[in-house]
């Protein structure tokens, strides 16, 4: 984290997919926070996740 958020701020995500594979996907998502009081926006995280597509038997299949 690179910073807190408070209660009763706002939090706004912002995501994007970076690379598409045969059976998975990765998603850049990035974490802003804007006080009550304010109007400046501030990153508070970032993160980039890998989903994977799976079948019935919880293996990975072909994305659609």
């Amino acid at each position: 984290f690179i910073s807190s958020v408070f209660v009763g701020g706002e939090v706004s995500l912002f995501a994007r997919v970076v690379h598409t594979g045969r059976t998975s996907l990765k998603v850049q998502v990035e974490a802003w926070r804007r006080r009550r009081d304010g109007d400046q926006a501030h990153k508070v995280t970032e993160g980039v996740f890998t989903f994977v597509a799976i079948d019935e038997h919880r293996k990975s299949r072909p994305l659609p």
